[in-house]
């Protein structure tokens, strides 16, 4: 069978040029600076560093309504110690330092399931006000009824992603412990017409598919049924990050890690990471935004321990990179 092969890096270049087309120069400068950054050797980075994080990650909700075979959240989420609930106000303390300081793109998820917060789109508001020019949220679609898909596109959200992992019915109840994938593909299709109906082109929409020994079979027809609906297709390569299950598929890749050297993530209790990995491991963590500026966290000396551990090419040194090399991801 023929692969359509829009779920590349042509595809993420396509959208880039429309965002350019709505959004004029400063979204344009905003990807170059992007970019500049992509397959760069590690110990290069440091000489194109940026004074701020181009892009932040906010966990707004350390939560999920569904329990997913492949997750790490399996690990946390029946034993939560800690808040599950982003501050709105540290949200808007974060993005205010960041537009005074060249921040470019934001979004409004890691792990959890941002739309289980009822308040979510003030935060979608909030950023687009401030004049972020890039926000992405990923959610599983289930809770993306008629109103969230209108205050998505009405708040100005840029980018979307619905994670599906499946082809099938079967193989989502597998992937996802749930029966409900009729449900969120209806809820796709009904967010695409929404958008149709109100003239918008954004959010664009993105549906991903993360691979593992369970659906990869599936991934074919995943790509075709999609390429004609969705905006972008992302295929991620899953990396094993349960000790209970090994869920690896066949195929492995390795990709080098750039991550604190563009972006930093913020936890609902307000501690900063230098990369997304939430193993439970406090080797990831950087600083604090209750008690530091994000200013002083991109410059601080836990971050950059972390920076240097990819250049020497010493991720034996910290336990979340040892379980982390090998995920495989086209996520921006």
């Amino acid at each position: 069978m023929e692969i359509k092969k829009r779920w590349d890096r042509i595809d993420f270049d396509l959208v880039d040029e429309a965002l350019i087309g709505l959004k004029g120069e400063p979204f344009k400068k905003y990807r170059e600076r992007w970019m500049t950054l992509e397959g760069v050797e590690a110990r290069e980075l440091y000489d194109l560093l940026p004074d701020f994080p181009i892009h932040i990650d906010f966990e707004t909700v350390f939560g999920c309504n569904l329990r997913c075979t492949h997750c790490f959240l399996q690990n946390f989420l029946d034993d939560i110690k800690r808040p599950v609930h982003m501050e709105f106000d540290l949200f808007k303390k974060i993005i205010d330092e960041g537009m005074e300081k060249g921040l470019n793109s934001i979004s409004l998820h890691n792990i959890g399931e941002p739309l289980l917060r009822k308040d979510i789109f003030d935060f979608v508001q909030y950023g687009n006000d401030a004049g972020v020019l890039d926000m992405f949220l990923s959610t599983n679609g289930i809770l993306l009824d008629e109103a969230a898909s209108e205050k998505l596109i009405d708040h100005g959200l840029t980018r979307l992603n619905v994670s599906l992992d499946a082809f099938t019915e079967q193989t989502y109840l597998k992937m996802r412990n749930s029966n409900r994938f009729n449900k969120v593909k209806k809820n796709i299709e009904r967010f695409l017409e929404i958008r149709r109906r109100r003239n918008s082109k954004t959010p664009f929409l993105r549906v991903s598919f993360c691979k593992t020994i369970i659906n990869e079979e599936e991934t074919d027809d995943f790509i075709n049924y999609w390429t004609d609906k969705a905006d972008n297709i992302g295929i991620q390569m899953y990396v094993n990050v349960r000790d209970d299950i090994n869920l690896k598929p066949k195929e492995e890749v390795r990709i080098d890690c750039d991550q604190p050297f563009r972006r930093v993530y913020v936890l609902p209790d307000g501690r900063v990471q230098g990369c997304c990995v939430e193993f439970g491991y406090d080797d990831v963590v950087v600083g604090d935004a209750y008690e530091s500026s994000i200013y002083d966290i991109w410059h601080g000396k836990k971050i950059q321990s972390m920076r240097d551990v990819i250049a020497d090419d010493s991720f034996y040194k910290m336990k979340s990179c040892i379980q982390c090399r090998g995920l495989k991801s086209n996520i921006t």
